[in-house]
């Protein structure tokens, strides 16, 4: 009879890269948080050039549509606002984020909770409000919310090809429309925001053994690209991603607990906060031994500044 697979007891479980990625993407969204990485938006908030951030833009996307799997033209399922993402956390130590109760349709309030013609969910993964039917884009749909001011994603997300490929940003623009229909072209899943980091998990090797008896010390490396529209922010990343060299951390297990988002992006029931999820379902304490980085072509490409920033890390495996 042959060995089984050790370190594994299901093959649909979350595994060290996952477990990594997912980790890392929630330790920095809440630790910039926890540095006031966040912009609050309340009804009649201007933006740089004197626009209503509050107000939301109506999106059309192909895969919302009426029951009978028509096209609305007059009105959109999907309106957005500032920023990639939206904040959820509360209690932070630097400023108070707005809490999403609901949307203002036309100056009339509609809460998350509500049914009927404007029944909505907040999608925080992208920024904006899903109704279940469409909304007239003529009418005025405001929201109160906080945007994170530094997007994290992976690798494999489309914003990191795209940005390779083509360099496009889209951050502080006004919404661009399709000409006389009222409706964005582009949805927020089809948009790069700045400054961003995009996480990559590296190489994996045996450092060594752990105890007598068993066990392994494995080394992993996961590499960070930090992107921005200029020097100053692109340093400014690359600096707070640098300064935790010889940090200790303890991640969560992703097999013990819902993500705190759906697959919708709304606040999933009884989501945690990342210091609740590493107390409560604590997985493996992070070693970072080593810390590299590099600039990329500055200036490079559309004016964009990179780096890369590695962490070269250490975790403990025991029983294998």
């Amino acid at each position: 009879m042959g060995q089984s697979f050790k370190g594994s007891l299901n093959i649909n479980e979350y595994k060290t890269t996952h477990q990594l990625k997912y980790n890392f993407k929630f330790w920095l969204d809440h630790n910039l948080a926890e540095q006031g990485a966040f912009f609050n938006v309340n009804l009649g908030t201007l933006g740089w050039q004197d626009d209503d951030e509050s107000r939301l833009m109506p999106v059309h996307d192909p895969r919302y549509t009426e029951p009978d799997g028509t096209f609305c033209t007059s009105g959109a399922f999907i309106w957005e606002g500032r920023g990639k993402e939206w904040l959820w956390e509360s209690g932070l130590a630097v400023g108070t984020p707005i809490q999403v109760s609901g949307v203002y349709v036309d100056d009339i309030f509609v809460s998350n909770s509500s049914t009927g013609n404007f029944a909505h969910h907040i999608d925080y993964a992208n920024g904006r409000v899903v109704f279940n039917g469409p909304v007239d884009t003529r009418s005025t749909v405001r929201a109160e919310y906080s945007w994170r001011q530094v997007f994290v994603g992976f690798s494999d997300f489309d914003e990191f090809r795209q940005i390779i490929r083509e360099a496009t940003v889209e951050q502080f623009e006004e919404f661009d429309a399709a000409p006389g229909s009222g409706l964005a072209i582009h949805s927020k899943e089809n948009r790069v925001y700045l400054p961003a980091i995009f996480i990559e998990p590296g190489e994996g090797r045996t450092v060594g053994g752990l105890e007598l008896g068993g066990g392994q010390i494995k080394g992993r490396t996961v590499t960070f690209h930090v992107f921005a529209s200029n020097e100053h922010e692109r340093d400014l990343l690359v600096d707070l991603l640098e300064i935790q060299n010889a940090s200790r951390i303890i991640f969560f297990d992703l097999n013990e607990v819902p993500l705190p988002l759906d697959f919708d992006g709304s606040l999933a029931s009884g989501a945690k906060t990342w210091p609740d999820l590493t107390t409560d379902h604590a997985w493996k304490k992070i070693r970072i031994e080593d810390v590299e980085s590099r600039p990329i072509s500055p200036g490079f490409t559309g004016g964009i500044w990179r780096s890369q920033v590695t962490y070269d890390l250490q975790l403990d495996f025991a029983g294998i």
